[in-house]
């Protein structure tokens, strides 16, 4: 019985794979003559040559008759490799960086284009058999040339229409060309990739990631977070502001591309106060070569009467030092654009330095706008100022030159105190300080910037002092290069008063060191306060002596009780108080001050009896 089911079961299978294998081959059939229907294969009799079933007929096109062939296709090529050969280096970076792999592309399809216009034709000129079908001599080299024309308008599309900007698909090529041009550093390259940056300014600062700062300590580590990431388009943006900052291209870039470095600035200035970006070497290093170059923008813009529109708009001076949050969050770190490079500032030269002080007085502007009380402290202002009054430490060095009118030192020192004029210019405009407080005796010190600009003036006038060359030298540096413009110029505003109140605080309580601990840096304070106010108090009503009566009044008084005394104690030091016109008889106890002669039969003197 057994048996019986098995045998069953065997034939039933073996029916079932006879169907399987009929309607399989009824499949095929089909399909071929559906494929051959299709393709309405001729008469066979009619055929010059039968290969697997297709009829090849002898050729009708003639192959003269070229649409595209391989001669035109040299000519194209070796015109497109010329044209590619001397084309601006800017063409080639926007292809070099196309989201689409461009060269590959124009590769393979030279060589589709290329091979088969060259098979083609000699295929035509030995009249050689064809397939009588749609596929003809000229439908082939149709498709050549639309395939080279297509490959050309690309190109041109990505060059000059859509030119690529910084993006996820592109970072890491863009990367890579901006790396290799730098460090070829070619003196016409580098001019025109400057140029080329500041189309995709907002894509790199948009799409950085963000570095370790003061400002945001609890951030996670920056690498950490590049190599847990899988995207690495923030960390390609993160290494382009890194390259950028390099000094040969940011040379380049404040020479012949200063809107490349204006569109970076306003970035900069709409995400400092969200982002943490690394761009302190860019910033310093921009400011830096924009300064030592003489041609660069910053040159041509200042001021209206010699520079025009530029001069009157400033628009790259505004944007690179006219956003004060942006420069005080950098100075936290040493990096804004008035943190110079201490050689750099070492070497500057007086039209140089006079550049410095313009773009000083830019930020200055912005801050009083902003802080018109002067009580917030700015790192960068104060960094500034420093910078400014060690130009000044070399004034001495007059004392042992004759025609020193041209000197560097001096030059430099005159900028440093129309430096100040200008500053004070701006406190009256845009200053509101808080007289009631900060006029008073117990805090005539307190670091706000009404003090810090009092402490520059005063720096300077203790500069200016270390000049003892001769009478008429000292009279030259002391009372018109520096006195004058302190104490006898300026609209007599509020904050001009209280800057003149600090100096001249700061001036008397240096002169009062002398009683308990003489010392040179006092003595010549108070020897470039006596011979520019002289041992006599003038009266009232003199023009513009207001200012200084005050203090005149304070040193008359303490000669008066402490400089016998100084003599006998550091004779040397009492000698320090006596330069210029100034002299010191000893024998009547008397100070002296003589006057140039000029017409006069004798020289004017005036006496201080102690």
């Amino acid at each position: 019985m057994s048996e019986k089911i098995t045998e069953n079961s065997s034939s039933s299978d073996q029916v079932t794979i006879d169907t399987f294998l009929e309607r399989i081959s009824d499949f095929v059939t089909t399909v071929y003559f559906k494929f051959k229907s299709l393709f309405d294969f001729p008469n066979q009799e009619e055929c010059a040559y039968q290969i697997l079933n297709l009829c090849f007929y002898t050729p009708t096109d003639k192959a003269t008759a070229s649409i595209f062939g391989f001669a035109e296709f040299i000519a194209a090529l070796a015109l497109l490799v010329v044209v590619y050969t001397i084309t601006d280096v800017r063409y080639k970076f926007r292809i070099r960086t196309a989201r689409l792999p461009l060269l590959k592309m124009a590769f393979f399809v030279i060589s589709i284009v290329g091979f088969g216009s060259l098979i083609t034709d000699f295929w035509m000129a030995s009249n050689c058999p064809v397939l009588d079908s749609f596929i003809t001599y000229s439908g082939l080299q149709f498709s050549y040339g639309f395939l080279f024309l297509s490959m050309v308008l690309l190109w041109l599309f990505f060059a000059f229409m859509r030119p690529p900007k910084f993006n996820k698909s592109n970072a890491k090529k863009y990367l890579h060309e901006l790396y290799r041009y730098i460090l070829q550093g070619s003196e016409t390259e580098l001019p025109v990739i400057a140029h080329e940056l500041g189309r995709s300014a907002r894509e790199i600062i948009n799409l950085s990631e963000e570095s370790p700062s003061r400002r945001f300590p609890k951030a996670d580590n920056i690498f950490t977070k590049f190599f847990k990431s899988e995207d690495k388009t923030g960390q390609y943006a993160y290494e382009i502001l890194l390259m950028i900052g390099t000094r040969r291209l940011c040379r380049y870039m404040a020479a012949v591309a200063p809107a490349t470095v204006i569109e970076f600035f306003l970035e900069f200035s709409e995400n400092i106060k969200t982002k943490s970006l690394p761009i302190g070497q860019f910033v310093r290093n921009i400011s830096t070569e924009a300064i030592l170059n003489k041609d660069s923008v910053l040159y041509h813009e200042d001021e209206g009467y010699n520079s025009g529109w530029f001069g009157y708009v400033r628009p790259f001076s505004k944007a690179v030092y006219g956003d004060y949050d942006l420069i005080e969050i950098l100075s936290q770190d040493h990096s804004s654009p008035l943190d110079l490079d201490y050689k750099a500032l070492a070497g500057l030269d007086p039209e140089q330095f006079e550049a410095y002080t313009r773009v000083t007085l830019i930020t200055f502007e912005e801050y009083i706008k902003k802080y018109p009380d002067g009580l917030t402290n700015s790192y960068a202002l104060n960094q500034a100022f420093s910078n400014i009054k060690s130009a000044t430490l070399s004034i001495y060095q007059i004392n042992n030159i004759t025609d020193w009118h041209n000197t560097d030192v001096y030059r430099k020192f005159r900028t440093s105190v129309d430096f100040i004029r200008d500053v004070i210019r701006l406190l009256n405009k845009h200053g509101q300080p808080r007289l009631d407080i900060l006029k008073s005796t117990e805090n005539y010190k307190r670091g706000d910037m009404y003090g810090h600009v009092a402490n520059l003036m005063f720096e300077i006038i203790s500069a200016a002092s270390r000049v003892n060359k001769n009478r008429d030298t000292c009279w030259e540096i002391h009372h018109n290069s520096v006195w004058t413009d302190f104490f006898n110029y300026g609209e007599n505003k509020d904050p001009r008063k209280l800057v003149l109140f600090r100096l001249r605080r700061a001036l008397y309580d240096e002169i009062c060191r002398l009683s308990e601990l003489p010392n040179y840096k006092s003595a010549r304070i108070l020897a470039i306060c006596l011979n520019v106010m002289g041992p006599v108090i003038p009266k009232k009503g003199i023009f513009m002596y207001s200012e200084q009566r005050a203090l005149h009044k304070a040193m008359i008084g303490w000669l008066k009780n402490n400089y016998l005394d100084l003599i006998d104690k550091q004779p040397d030091v009492a000698n320090a108080c006596i330069i210029g016109s100034i002299s010191y008889d000893e024998d009547k106890k008397q100070i002296i001050k003589s006057y140039i002669k000029g017409l006069r039969l004798e020289e004017s003197k005036e006496y201080l009896s102690l």
